[in-house]
């Protein structure tokens, strides 16, 4: 669990991170959410998120990343969240 003192409009940023890729994958983040809508100081986050390829090549494991910002651009001054393992995936 993370907590941060500073106050957030509730923009998550993801980064997603590629290992072992072949030819021309294309990863996007097809959904993404929480388990909550609000939250309060101290309490803990669950963000759930599907990772697709639609791309023409397979691609080997991936992390996608998730930060907290007060903007759409990641930046030093956003908070990281932690990140989720994606295994290899395959073209469409």
């Amino acid at each position: 669990m993370h907590t941060h003192p500073r106050k957030f409009q509730g923009v998550i940023i993801m980064y997603i991170s590629l290992n072992g890729f072949w030819g021309k994958p294309d990863l996007i983040v097809s959904s993404l959410g929480t388990n909550k809508i609000t939250y309060r100081a101290g309490e803990s986050l669950r963000i759930t998120a599907t990772t697709r390829n639609i791309g023409s090549s397979r691609v080997g494991y991936s992390y996608t990343k998730f930060y907290l910002s007060r903007d759409r651009y990641l930046n030093s001054s956003d908070t990281y969240l932690g990140s989720d393992y994606v295994s290899s995936l395959g073209a469409v």
